[in-house]
């Protein structure tokens, strides 16, 4: 096997800086033509560079630098604001799908129509009110469309109330909702 020439060296180079070009570099082939392929992580005894704890492979190798403004000029998105009403919004359609999931279980025979019911209704009104009503909703659609979701799922967990035998709370649960409703309509409309 021939023995590899080390390269003489004029003048000292920092640790790190590439080698010129123009002289052979530890990893060239004993006949001194330069590989385009050299392997830059390879150390000057000709194993590999462990990984170093910056995450860049090699003796003082850094990151390559690509230009990038790594600051965010541009102005920042107004985070919304999360009223009294918003609070309450998301309290009734909570209080609503686990309506839809009391009713289901309690108001038909277990266990084949209950769990079905029991689980379906819930599942049901949270996919209409995550594609259609929800802020970010798969569907972008007209504030109509938007009520139109909010009043069935609402109607249907007062209408549940109504059936399990508390009308109390059915008609509170439909007032209360139904004004939520309006209130949250028209700030959408001004908007």
């Amino acid at each position: 096997m021939p023995r590899r020439r080390t390269p003489t060296r004029s003048s000292p180079r920092p640790s790190g800086s590439p080698a010129p070009r123009s002289t052979p570099s530890p990893t060239s082939p004993p006949d001194g033509t330069l590989r385009r392929w050299a392997d830059p992580r390879r150390l000057p005894n000709g194993r590999r560079a462990a990984a170093s704890p910056g995450g860049c492979r090699g003796v003082g190798v850094r990151p390559a630098r690509l230009g990038l403004n790594l600051v965010n000029d541009a102005t920042p998105e107004p985070t919304p604001k999360v009223g009294v009403n918003d609070l309450l919004r998301f309290l009734l359609e909570i209080f609503a799908i686990v309506t839809l999931g009391i009713f289901g279980f309690t108001a038909f025979a277990l266990p084949w129509p209950g769990v079905f019911l029991g689980i379906g209704l819930p599942l049901l009104a949270i996919l209409l009110w995550g594609l259609f009503r929800s802020p970010k909703a798969v569907f972008d659609v007209d504030p109509f469309v938007k009520a139109l979701v909010e009043i069935a799922v609402f109607s249907t967990a007062a209408i549940a109330w109504w059936l399990m035998g508390q009308p109390v709370v059915a008609i509170v649960f439909a007032v209360v909702a139904a004004v939520s409703g309006v209130v949250n309509g028209r700030r959408e409309f001004r908007d």
